[in-house]
């Protein structure tokens, strides 16, 4: 069978915890899975993604970086380009040789491809399905 979940980021707005286990465990999985984003281009825009658009979510990734849980999930946009300009983008400067390789960080370039932290994709996508 084909299972499929649609979960609203808002209705785990007061415990995010259990939407991040259900989301890195869903990746662990090796599960199929695609986000949706805010339907509002003046909130989209301007950090480089697209307003009430689907993208793959290809994984996500818990790792100790200086002492602190940091949280990121990697994602396409289908159409090839157009990316997160926000922390943890390509040119970022939470990127070094260490957070490279914990986060498996190929060469940047703009390929549709960026990591965004998990308290930003909730704030900027609306649904992981």
């Amino acid at each position: 069978p084909f299972n499929c979940e649609y979960v609203r980021h808002e209705d785990y707005k007061d415990n995010l915890d259990n939407l991040w286990k259900k989301i890195f465990q869903s990746s662990n999985n090796e599960d199929i899975a695609g986000c949706t984003t805010n339907f509002d281009s003046n909130f989209c825009s301007p950090v480089g993604i697209v307003a009430g658009h689907a993208y793959s979510l290809l994984k996500a990734y818990e790792e100790n970086v200086n002492g602190k849980k940091v949280r990121l999930l990697y994602i396409r946009n289908p159409h090839g380009g157009g990316e997160w300009k926000g922390k943890w983008s390509d040119s970022s400067s939470e990127w070094n040789s260490t957070t490279k390789q914990l986060f498996n960080k190929a060469e940047s370039k703009e390929d549709g491809n960026f990591y965004i932290e998990f308290s930003d994709y909730i704030k900027y996508f609306i649904a992981t399905e």
